[in-house]
């Protein structure tokens, strides 16, 4: 099974190079990953959370030959982006929070929702942890990649190492993980930089750079920081 992760596209009404960067990136994979699975895009689609941001993301993630499926990031609306990605997207039972289950592939794909509405750090709270633990309980011979935005590792790159509201989330987390030993690999995006780390017993935490070329960070070379950004994974 091949995977590909995207991530913050920040796609604006104001701003047409970040249309033209994700429309790069939709001809790269259908170019060098034809034979991908699935993508999967870890939030912050929008940069504002307007409809007509998300409508933009859409029209060009339609071009993609392979399904694909979003979640939130901390510059979503979820509502907005429920209206437009019905079909990409899926909250839990009676509850407002974009996480679900893709069961179609040999590896389940657990999507989060860290969307925060007080701050632009992360947040997962008990209830939504509960689900997670829900979804997990569901399959536990499965292996299991789970996506997220925000890193729930420590990220000595920037300012803020650590981008989480409240860091017991994370421990919790963490601990729920432990728990469960079907999940193999947890990819995010957010700090607008790769990174690498591990969360609990190790588990890997992959974190990409953004789609937005104007917004990535950190110490990559002229080709990556002008390339689109994707990470191609054989699970």
């Amino acid at each position: 099974m091949k995977l590909i992760h995207i991530s913050d596209s920040h796609i604006s009404h104001l701003n047409e190079q970040r249309e033209k960067d994700l429309t790069a990136c939709v001809e790269y994979i259908n170019h060098n990953h034809a034979d991908a699975d699935v993508v999967v895009h870890t939030g912050d689609v929008s940069h504002d959370g307007l409809v007509q941001e998300y409508q933009l993301a859409k029209d060009r993630l339609d071009g993609l030959s392979a399904p694909y499926f979003v979640i939130p990031g901390n510059r979503d609306k979820r509502e907005p982006m429920m209206k437009v990605f019905a079909t990409q997207a899926t909250t839990f039972p009676e509850s407002a929070f974009i996480q679900y289950a893709i069961e179609e592939y040999p590896v389940r794909i657990i999507m989060l929702d860290t969307l925060s509405e007080h701050s632009n750090k992360g947040r997962l709270c008990s209830q939504r942890r509960q689900q997670l633990a829900s979804l997990l309980d569901a399959n536990r011979q499965k292996p299991t990649l789970i996506c997220l935005h925000h890193a729930p590792v420590r990220v000595d790159a920037i300012p803020d190492p650590w981008q989480f509201e409240d860091w017991q989330d994370v421990e919790a987390f963490s601990a729920l993980l432990n728990a469960h030993s079907q999940v193999r690999m947890l990819c995010c995006g957010h700090i607008h930089r790769n990174h690498e780390g591990e969360l609990g017993d190790g588990l890997p935490v992959h974190a990409i750079s953004c789609m937005a070329v104007d917004l990535r960070k950190g110490q990559l070379s002229e080709y990556e920081r002008t390339r689109p950004m994707v990470n191609s994974y054989s699970l």
